[in-house]
């Protein structure tokens, strides 16, 4: 018995490690020494870091494993689809259901299988092709730095939120997952539990992973930092691999670091949580759709798993959803009716979704045409912006330059699936584009388009349309098509770079908006002159008796302050939000905050001199930080249309003076309305008066 376990263990040695998965373990590495860099320039070792890259590596392994067996007896494509959104849709059950992942003990078998496959890979000589892991860890660090600078995502983003000084939408998503991990809910909190449909699977998705020692905050940038990046450049290089034409499958490496220096927008995924989650299900349903369209026989199996896909990437992302559910479509044309039931099924479900459920946001009307033109007119981001004109009309071009006009030229049209899959999309593209609402609303449905275009562009049968095999001996046997490929990542490099740095060297880039925004709450900004980047007149004589704190001066003439833990322990909305977790741990049932609009809580998120931040962060704070929902906790001027913000006032949630509330009863029946059992009432200081309503 003994021996069988051994050997079957010994098997999951056995498959050569793939280019991808060494390339990708260089992004792990990077990436967690950015992130324990970062935290120990805090003065903090926090071995949570050490515990999640771990954890991210027996993922890693675990989808590598079933990749390696599933393709032993299945097309590959979908043998990586299989693999890749297994794990994902596992920890999404769990969340579903509150169970959370023994990640320490997780981490400890990551641990043994990481020196196992070191040590016997390097017994066997298997080539682990080191160079890959050290380009993965030095452009890892790279990218995944300058990306998580440019969006905030950092270790010390979760000391800073208590202090406000953090993106909004953050708050929000945030919010939203402790919403979902402690009461089950989709709400914002913002007026007791009161429901607000939002993209809401990660926050099933992240639920596991949230602890009493890893608050959502943390899990945000273990997410941001260590954890995606490594699955997204595993992923994708897989996409390339499997989906590309030889050329392109040969030189995979750098038609990948292309693809994530442009079209990837690989900062917003790392940085935008709905995005993120819903850009992993795309990795998996791309593939899919590829084997569905350039193979003519596909298996009910294969129509079930992309039909399913479907309603569940909406769940995550309606704008990726919308575009899926629109490309399916397509098969209800091509396929046998078994499969077509299937499909039409998986449609019919994922549009009463839409409709009843995102149906009810105040966003979900828009004027034709009006987001798409602010968009493209407006737009200063180079390649979101320009490269989607001429992708389209590229491949009108395609159609135009086989005469369509001629009868004949239209059917063998139409008979080339590939061709007509993509004249498909691209005409949905322009469609759902011109839907939506705004700038903001129409970049996010057209990065989908971009992702799905791009894998689609590298396929050889798109480059069978461009070129006949002429075409082909005489161009792509050339080496300088590798030396153009360089070229184009020299000049993308230099924009990502130009783009990020700014989050460095300028003023209102993320980095000097953050130390300005700390010096200002701690008295130490001076707004009638210059101020240096590191100050000269700080106190410095904590740094002096802890010598092991290697980076506290620098620190502290970069904050302004020595600890920054320390700073917001001590800021009221700290102070108010610690007072009331104690008082709560005493009540039974769910428990609501009430804020007098005369208490300094509300005027702390409005800085001096001007630099203010939005008031829904001070609706938002205490269930993002606290995993407690106010009552009566929106402004009267707060209008926006997002944060359940109008649905709070629609819902008598609006902020007023408690003589204007009514009395105690009356309180008690508006708690009842949004799930609330008990109300701290806090008046104008840290004075409180407990209701209990159950």
């Amino acid at each position: 018995m003994s021996f069988i376990l051994k050997k079957k263990l010994l098997n999951l040695y056995n498959f050569k490690p793939s280019g991808p998965f060494l390339l990708s373990f260089g992004i792990l590495v990077g990436g967690t020494s950015f992130t324990m860099f970062l935290n120990f320039f805090l003065g903090v070792i926090d071995q949570i870091y050490i515990i999640y890259a771990l954890f991210t590596w027996f993922w890693l392994r675990i989808v590598e494993i079933l990749f390696n067996i599933l393709s032993k007896k299945n097309n590959k494509l979908f043998s990586f689809s299989l693999s890749w959104q297994f794990p994902i849709l596992l920890i999404c059950l769990l969340g579903l259901f509150h169970i959370k992942l023994p990640i320490y003990f997780l981490a400890s078998i990551a641990l043994i299988d990481l020196l196992l496959f070191f040590l016997i890979n390097i017994y066997k000589n298997i080539n682990l092709s080191w160079q890959k892991m050290i380009i993965g860890f030095v452009a890892g660090s790279i990218i995944i730095g300058l990306s998580n600078i440019h969006t905030g995502t950092l270790p010390w983003i979760n000391e800073l939120a208590y202090v406000g000084i953090v993106g909004t939408d953050y708050l929000r998503d945030a919010a939203v997952a402790n919403s979902w991990s402690e009461y089950s809910s989709i709400s914002h909190g913002i007026h007791g539990l009161l429901f607000e449909p939002y993209h809401v699977l990660f926050a099933i998705f992240i639920d596991p992973f949230i602890s009493d020692t890893v608050n959502v905050i943390k899990v945000f940038t273990i997410l941001a930092n260590i954890m995606m990046p490594t699955f997204l450049i595993y992923g994708c290089s897989k996409l390339i691999i499997y989906m590309g034409s030889t050329y392109i499958s040969k030189n995979w490496l750098l038609i990948l670091m292309f693809f994530i220096l442009t079209f990837a927008s690989i900062d917003y995924v790392l940085g935008q949580r709905s995005l993120l989650i819903a850009t992993l299900l795309y990795i998996s349903v791309i593939p899919l759709l590829y084997y569905a369209v350039s193979k003519s026989k596909i298996n009910n199996l294969e129509i079930i798993v992309l039909s399913f896909l479907v309603p569940v990437t909406i769940f995550a992302r309606a704008f990726h959803g919308l575009f899926l559910l629109g490309l399916i479509c397509y098969f209800l044309s091509v396929k046998k009716n078994s499969q077509k039931i299937i499909i039409l099924s998986s449609i019919i479900f994922s549009f009463l979704f839409i409709i009843l459920y995102f149906g009810q946001t105040d966003r979900a009307s828009s004027a034709i045409g009006f987001g798409y033109y602010q968009y493209f007119l407006n737009s200063s981001d180079l390649y979101i912006n320009s490269f989607l004109i001429p992708i389209i009309l590229f491949i009108f071009f395609l159609i135009l330059k086989k005469n369509p006009i001629n009868l004949k030229n239209i059917k063998q049209i139409v008979n080339n699936k590939f061709l007509f899959f993509l004249l498909f999309a691209c005409l949905l593209i322009l469609v759902l584009a011109l839907r939506t609402s705004g700038y903001s609303d129409t970049f996010y449905q057209l990065l989908p388009t971009f992702w799905f275009l791009f894998f689609f562009l590298i396929t050889p049968e798109f480059k069978l349309l461009l070129f006949t095999k002429a075409d082909e001996s005489l161009i792509f046997d050339k080496s300088v098509i590798k030396y153009f490929l360089l070229i184009s990542l020299f000049i993308v490099s230099i924009a990502f770079f130009k783009k990020h740095l700014v989050s460095i060297n300028n003023d209102s880039g993320t980095l000097k908006h953050t130390v300005k925004s700390v010096r200002i709450l701690n008295d130490n900004w001076n707004f009638q002159k210059d101020n240096k980047f590191l100050m000269d007149d700080v106190n410095i004589n904590y740094c002096k008796k802890n010598k092991f704190d290697i980076f506290c001066e620098i620190r502290s003439k970069l904050f302004g302050l020595s600890k920054l833990n320390e700073f917001t322990n001590n800021v009221y909305p700290k102070k108010i939000l610690q007072k009331a977790k104690d008082i709560s741990l005493k009540l039974n049932g769910t428990t609501a905050i009430y804020i007098s609009p005369k208490n300094q809580y509300w005027s702390f998120f409005q800085y001096k001199e001007g630099v203010v931040t939005a008031d829904i962060k001070s609706s938002l704070y205490f269930m993002a930080l606290g995993k407690m929902p106010l009552i009566f906790g929106v402004k009267s001027e707060s209008t926006d249309l997002a944060y359940s913000i109008n649905t709070a006032h629609k819902n008598f949630g609006t902020l007023k003076n408690l003589d204007l509330l009514g009395t105690d009863n009356d309180l008690c029946s508006h708690a009842k309305k949004v799930k609330v059992d008990n109300i701290i009432l806090f008046g104008s200081n840290l004075d409180t008066r407990i209701l209990k309503c159950n």
